[in-house]
C-alpha cells in the first residue's frame, strides 16, 4: 500500500505504518499510476481522471467541494465504489477495496474509460478551440459567457 498527504508532512500521519504500506507527501501520478491495482481518494476531479485514463478502478470517500458530485459519478459509471463520507472506517475500506479488487466489473469499466480517454487528443482540442477564439474572436466570447450562464 502507497499512501500521499497532498503535500502535508507525513508526520501528521497518526499511529503506526503497517509494514506493507509506504507513505510519501507527495508522488506524481505517472510514477504511481501504472503500478497499482486500485486507487483510494478523496474524489479530487484530478485525480480521479488521471486514474481511469490509466484504467484503475476507484474508492473514493470525500464530501467537500465537488468531491460529492464527482464520487457519485464514480459509483454511476461503475468504476468504483463511493462510500458517501468523509470519515470512512477501516471496514468500510476494507471492504470496498476488496469489492474492486475482486469483481471484474469495476476494472472493465474504468478499462473502457481508460479507452475513451485515449482516443481524445487534448493537444489538437485546445489547437482548434484557440483557432476559433483567433477567427472568430466575439461570437466565441459571446458563447463562452451563454454556457457559463446556462449552468
Amino acid at each position: 500500500m502507497i499512501a500521499t498527504t497532498g503535500g502535508r508532512s507525513i508526520d501528521a500521519i497518526p499511529g503506526s505504518v503497517p509494514s506493507n504500506a509506504r507513505l510519501a507527501s507527495y508522488l506524481p501520478f505517472e510514477w504511481l499510476l501504472s503500478k497499482v491495482d486500485a486507487f483510494v481518494t478523496n474524489g479530487g476531479y484530478g485525480s480521479v481522471n488521471q486514474a481511469l485514463s490509466f484504467g484503475i478502478p476507484i474508492v473514493a470517500a470525500g464530501l467537500t467541494e465537488d468531491k460529492a458530485d464527482v464520487n457519485a459519478r464514480i459509483a454511476w459509471s461503475g468504476v468504483g465504489v463511493d462510500l458517501k463520507t468523509n470519515t470512512p472506517t477501516s471496514g468500510a475500506l476494507r471492504q470496498a477495496i476488496r469489492a474492486v479488487l475482486d469483481e471484474p466489473k469495476y476494472r472493465s469499466r474504468a478499462s473502457s474509460m481508460a479507452e475513451e480517454f485515449g482516443k481524445i487528443d487534448t493537444r489538437s482540442e485546445i489547437l482548434r478551440i484557440f483557432e476559433r477564439f483567433r477567427l472568430h474572436p466575439a461570437s466565441e466570447k459571446a458563447l463562452v459567457r451563454k454556457r457559463l450562464l446556462v449552468r
